[in-house]
């Protein structure tokens, strides 16, 4: 399927909406990874220097499988994380220290 030029424009272009600092969820993404988290909806964080995104994202099963929950997480993101993917994943797969195993 291909998109008119406008609709990609305006999709890439359109903030996202405000996200408290403790519903953050924040991925490892090496620097070359960096377009596929901007278009998966992911926001950019430039005091720590990582990429995030809330827990209704709905690329947030492959962003953790890909890259790894950061440890700047906090435990309130956490818990919005482990309901949002529980049913998925077992909940040991998800770890503070940056690994998803």
């Amino acid at each position: 399927m291909r998109y008119n030029k406008k609709y990609i424009a305006k999709k890439i272009d359109d903030p996202l909406p405000p996200l408290p600092e403790d519903e953050r969820i924040y991925f490892n993404v090496p620097y070359m990874a960096r377009d596929f988290a901007k278009y998966s909806h992911c926001g950019f964080d430039p005091k720590k220097k990582l990429w995030f995104t809330g827990s209704l994202n709905a690329n947030l099963y492959a962003l953790v499988r890909l890259y790894g929950v950061n440890e700047a997480t906090s435990e309130k993101a956490m818990q919005l994380l482990r309901e949002k993917i529980g049913d998925i994943t077992n909940q040991d797969e998800i770890t503070d220290d940056g690994d998803c195993t």
